[in-house]
């Protein structure tokens, strides 16, 4: 394992974890910024922090099957992810500019997942308004993103919910126990329910 914490900016690193692969890395630059990774995060996890006073936790038994890469910067920042998650190949989760993404518990990632609160480039109309600004994300327990989901600045995923097979949730405030599909997604189906089994 690879860490790089500048700890004389005041930054902190709470590392309980004993079961992170070789190949993670953790490098935290800026200033006044903590990440905590709990009992039982196991796998290959690449973090990357800049900014001040940014957080990031990775609650206990995390597992990671593949790679999960967490980018973080901006002021007040902050990423969570609940215990029992579990993720499968590539998932990415970046926030670029000052907002969040909370992420429940219990919730099932696929392969080449991408949730990001900002457009990363900011965009100007003729009055030179910005017009993309950054937007925290929020993903409720026991949510499972399938293959090849983006989730998009501004979402609020109810709990139970499905994303399917590359899916573009783009914005909005969704309900508990949903299937969204499409580009950009809508809802196909409520009122279901999963499991992992």
């Amino acid at each position: 394992m690879d860490f790089n914490v500048n700890f004389k900016k005041n930054n902190k690193l709470n590392l309980q974890s004993k079961d992170l692969t070789i190949k993670s890395k953790i490098t935290v630059g800026g200033e006044n910024n903590l990440v905590e990774i709990d009992e039982g995060v196991s796998g290959t996890v690449l973090i990357e922090v800049s900014g001040v006073n940014n957080y990031i936790k990775l609650a206990p038994d995390i597992k990671v099957n593949g790679v999960l890469r967490i980018y973080i910067s901006g002021c007040g920042s902050q990423i969570t992810i609940g215990k029992d998650c579990t993720f499968q190949g590539l998932s990415r989760v970046f926030v670029h500019e000052t907002s969040s993404i909370l992420i429940g518990n219990d919730c099932m990632f696929s392969d080449n997942i991408f949730i990001t609160s900002s457009d990363m480039h900011p965009i100007h109309d003729d009055s030179g308004d910005r017009i993309n600004k950054a937007s925290s994300i929020k993903i409720g327990d026991h949510v499972w993103l399938c293959m090849d989901a983006r989730i998009l600045k501004g979402v609020n995923l109810g709990k139970g919910s499905i994303v399917g097979l590359g899916a573009i949730v783009t914005s909005g405030t969704y309900q508990d126990r949903i299937i969204l599909a499409g580009n950009p997604a809508k809802i196909v189906k409520t009122g279901i329910s999963w499991s992992r089994k």
